[in-house]
């Protein structure tokens, strides 16, 4: 969607604007000679060896989309005010999970590809849905539906800015398997 897309910095901008569009948007943007590049395929270059060991997505509070759907006050002030941090190793494990066919199989999951991974950043931006952990003081649960029909589920630690769980699901039954 938004991958190479390319622009110049304005005249005059300098350090600020760049802090501003890093806080913004994290690993996702490069300030390079001036331009300002986006790098949507961050997580798949991750995966792939490419990336740095760990990216930032931006912090809650440019992302609209994700603070309107939570209702606690207390915990979407804790989200506006932090990034979402995704570890090389977080990642290496999820796939890991995923590929291997014994681990925490239930009817209602499916396989996770690897475009999958790379719409992360989307569901902290703008997910369809957001709740809170039921049990868990500090936890989101972030949904994302796909085309298929089925969704994709992000547990999030919001005291350590990263994801506990990855999966993709049929349907919205049976929600808290494979937690």
């Amino acid at each position: 969607m938004n991958d190479g897309l390319e622009a110049a910095l304005p005249k005059g901008s300098g350090k600020p604007f760049e802090d501003e569009l890093r806080e913004k948007f994290g690993s996702q943007v490069r300030v390079d000679h001036g331009m300002v590049k986006f790098n949507e395929s961050l997580i798949s270059d991750m995966l792939n060896g490419k990336g740095n060991i760990s990216a930032t997505l931006g912090k809650g509070k440019y992302n609209p989309g994700l603070l309107e759907k939570i209702e606690d006050p207390e915990l979407r002030d804790e989200v506006a005010g932090k990034s979402l941090t995704i570890t090389e190793q977080w990642l290496t494990n999820r796939g890991r999970d995923h590929e291997n066919p014994s681990k925490k199989k239930t009817t209602n999951n499916i396989p996770i590809w690897r475009a999958d991974f790379d719409l992360i950043p989307a569901m902290w931006r703008k997910p369809d849905s957001v709740s809170k952990t039921p049990g868990l003081a500090h936890s989101l649960d972030i949904t994302l539906d796909t085309l298929d029909g089925g969704f994709l589920f992000l547990g999030i630690d919001t005291l350590s800015r990263q994801p506990t769980t990855f999966r993709k699901q049929r349907n919205r039954q049976n929600n808290s398997d494979a937690r």
